[in-house]
């Protein structure tokens, strides 16, 4: 994680790895973005439910479950 002076948080990620968010206790909206560099291809794009999330990784069902509404 980078902290950019008045500009918030940054991470970089590389491929096959998972994102979600929620907002903290009392909040009422977030803005969130996601760019992608040169090299991103569509068809590499995965998306997945929080059924099938669970299932691949259990021990972490109570966090897949705060972060996915389906």
């Amino acid at each position: 994680m980078i902290w950019f002076k008045g500009i918030g948080r940054r991470w970089w990620c590389r491929g096959g790895v998972w994102q979600g968010s929620r907002l903290v206790a009392g909040g009422n909206w977030a803005l969130l973005g996601c760019t992608v560099s040169p090299g991103f291809e569509y068809e590499d794009y995965q998306s997945a439910g929080r059924e099938e999330l669970t299932a691949r990784w259990p021990e972490y069902a109570t966090q897949i479950a705060a972060l996915t509404h389906f």
